[in-house]
């Protein structure tokens, strides 16, 4: 367990095993360790279990391997270094949205829905 994380299962660790599960039929862990630039499965399964954070330069290939927004994965492995007003922050400066289905799957896992800046949508 990393120094100040509680035992209390983060986001992205429930985001993972939820990914995890809903992909089992298609690949195995291992599977999605090795796309993700991974040696192995304990890799996955230490970020489930919190013992070790997801290096932000993984979360794209992690992404691809979950079949999963890289977005909705880079905040949630943001989360595991900084707080909940500095990821609200970032979302803000990058006008970072969701779609629908994203936002359903994010309240699952207890994230709040993003705002979107307006200065950052596009003028139509």
């Amino acid at each position: 367990m990393q120094p100040g994380h509680s035992q209390t299962k983060t986001r992205l660790a429930k985001f993972l095993e939820q990914r995890v599960t809903e992909l089992r039929s298609l690949k195995a862990v291992s599977e999605i360790a090795v796309a993700s630039g991974f040696q192995g499965p304990k890799m996955i399964e230490m970020i489930k279990d919190g013992s070790v954070r997801l290096p932000l330069d993984r979360v794209t290939q992690l992404a691809a391997a979950l079949e999963c927004d890289p977005r909705i994965l880079f905040l949630l492995a943001f989360e595991q270094f900084t707080d909940a007003a500095t990821v609200q922050s970032f979302k803000e400066m990058f006008g970072i949205t969701m779609f629908a289905g994203d936002e359903a799957l994010m309240h699952e896992i207890g994230y709040a829905a993003p705002t979107v800046n307006s200065a950052m949508k596009p003028s139509t």
